[in-house]
């Protein structure tokens, strides 16, 4: 009886949920705020404002400055620290309150704070009883569970605090986990070159040396925080560069490792990744996102590039592209649909991607870059 009670339970977790939510026949939607306004705060708070069982409380916003007006010219209703609301009315901003009644208003909050600052939010919100996304610069002892939603959706349920891992950890966990489900990878190395600054950075730098730090780079330890049965070292390089990440990756596999055409295979099927045959750099990636008019370039996904595939016995290697500012994107929406059990893996996943999208991106680029004749184009031109 009780293994009967279990299995309804489970399959009707969500419809009860939806019941529950509901006030005189509408759907009571998750009061969800955004305390940061930069690189990845401001593409969140737009995804969250198109969902249609999210509800937008406001934006927590710490400087006085043009990035505040554009929130507002938008719509985004803007939120400040207490102490700085004056600060914002002298110069002309308008306030809807301030931070800490934007996190009283909200069910959730995703914190896109500067890395390090979650730590000291968290506290606020443990205070108020609010759960909390956090992003990949945070430590990863700041949450319950490190999030990809590729790798485990599911084990985000009903966790009270949640981390967002990086961007290219993210990039790393979409690649790893098809190719786990269908070989045995015995090790992977992955070389990062990183760069530089976000494209709107004007503090950041360098911009004549390529920087290091010694090896490992801290991507791999936050790969098993997702992957916890993986073998794998990164290291990585910081480079004059703004645009992407470039990653190479070898996998070393115990049995025979899968050919170029078996990569393709696996990766087409792949939702958030985009496979690439022939693009020659990251401004031809970049200009094509321009020239489809997709907003600030954004594509969410990571670039496997074929033409970089190669095969040795047991062993195989490519390159990856991975667009920083967006590719947690999707992440942030599903782990909030996840940790309120609003929608199973595969309806959240397909909602959110066509809130952002991405099925049309990934069906573009990928049709840009299969016709030979667009590398002879761009080099002769």
């Amino acid at each position: 009886m009780n293994i009967i009670f279990t299995f309804i339970y489970a399959v009707n977790a969500r419809i009860i949920f939806q019941i529950f939510r509901r006030k005189k026949g509408k759907l009571m939607k998750l009061n969800v705020s955004i305390n940061g306004y930069g690189t990845i705060g401001k593409r969140v708070v737009e995804a969250v404002a198109k969902h249609p069982f999210l509800n937008l409380i406001g934006i927590g916003k710490y400087t006085p400055d043009h990035e505040a007006l554009l929130a507002i010219e938008k719509g985004f209703p803007v939120f400040a620290p207490k102490n700085s609301i004056t600060k914002f009315l002298e110069k002309g901003i308008k306030i809807e309150g301030s931070i800490e009644e934007m996190i009283k208003l909200s069910d959730v909050i995703i914190d896109c704070s500067p890395a390090g600052k979650g730590i000291e939010n968290k506290k606020i919100y443990a205070l108020n009883n609010k759960k909390a996304i956090f992003q990949g610069g945070e430590p990863k002892e700041i949450a319950e569970l490190s999030f990809n939603s590729r790798c485990n959706f599911d084990a985000a349920r009903e966790k009270k605090y949640i981390r967002v891992v990086s961007c290219n950890t993210t990039a790393l966990c979409r690649i790893i986990k098809p190719l786990m489900e269908n070989y045995q990878i015995k090790n992977v190395e992955a070389v990062l070159l990183r760069r530089a600054a976000d494209p709107c950075d004007d503090k950041t730098g360098p911009i004549n040396a390529v920087k290091w730090s010694s090896s490992p780079s801290h991507h791999a330890e936050d790969v098993k925080t997702v992957i916890e049965n993986i073998q794998i070292s990164t290291s990585a390089f910081v480079i004059p560069h703004t645009l992407t990440h470039l990653t190479y990756l070898t996998f070393n596999f115990n049995n025979d490792s899968p050919t170029k055409e078996e990569i393709y295979e696996i990766f087409k099927k792949e939702r958030r990744v985009a496979v690439i045959e022939n693009a020659q750099s990251t401004a031809q990636l970049i200009e094509a996102s321009r020239d489809l008019e997709l907003k600030r370039y954004d594509t969410y996904m990571v670039y496997l590039l074929m033409n970089t595939f190669h095969k040795n016995e047991n062993k195989i290697s490519f390159t990856i592209v991975t667009p920083q500012e967006s590719i947690v994107i999707p992440e942030n929406i599903d782990a909030l649909i996840a940790q309120s059990n609003l929608m199973n893996k595969d309806e959240a996943q397909k909602l959110t991607e066509k809130i952002l999208g991405i099925d049309l991106i990934k069906n573009s680029m990928e049709k840009i870059f299969s016709n030979p004749l667009t590398i002879e184009s761009s080099i002769h031109a």
